[in-house]
């Protein structure tokens, strides 16, 4: 059901801007499509429930260069080649792009609320989409909803949201 943080408009109304950053030496953690990164020591990590640093942007994908030294383009990165050479992730760290994000505890949620990261399974290796929802419990948190897009429940009978939501500074504590 989830697939991470999808880019769903321009706030504005401009072209969205991409960016490239190295993946850490020995990275060894899952990346997915639409899944939040924050930056450490320059680096993309990903960006966890109740961080102290805010995420840049969402993930979009990764090149490194494979053991027959080929280039290769991935929508995840895989915790397993975290010893490979020229690691780069494609961020878009736009704060004037919106995203569309499944939501839990639907119920408490509205427009202008802070919300964090919730992760929800990792992602898919298969597809390579993300895992990732957003919670209602970041009250200083940089993912702000800005509309409420479909309300429903789930087969199990959870219900969520899917919200539009925008990356801004962090609220003071």
């Amino acid at each position: 059901m989830a697939n991470g943080f999808k880019a769903l408009r321009h706030v504005g109304g401009g072209v969205q801007r991409l960016s490239e950053y190295p993946i850490a030496d020995a990275y060894a953690a899952d990346l997915f499509n639409g899944d939040l990164v924050k930056l450490n020591a320059g680096s993309v990590e990903l960006a966890v429930a109740a961080d102290t640093t805010e995420p840049v942007g969402s993930f979009l994908g990764c090149m490194y260069v494979g053991p027959k030294g080929e280039q290769v383009f991935s929508p995840n990165w895989p915790d397993a080649l975290a010893n490979t050479s020229e690691r780069y992730a494609l961020v878009n760290e736009d704060k004037g792009v919106s995203y569309k994000v499944y939501a839990l505890a639907a119920a408490d949620l509205a427009v202008g609320d802070r919300v964090d990261v919730a992760t929800a399974a990792g992602g898919s290796v298969l597809t390579g989409a993300s895992g990732m929802t957003v919670a209602a419990t970041g009250t200083t948190s940089n993912i702000v909803v800005r509309k409420i897009l479909e309300e429903d429940v789930d087969v199990d009978g959870t219900a969520f949201d899917i919200v539009e939501v925008n990356l801004t500074e962090a609220a003071a504590a």
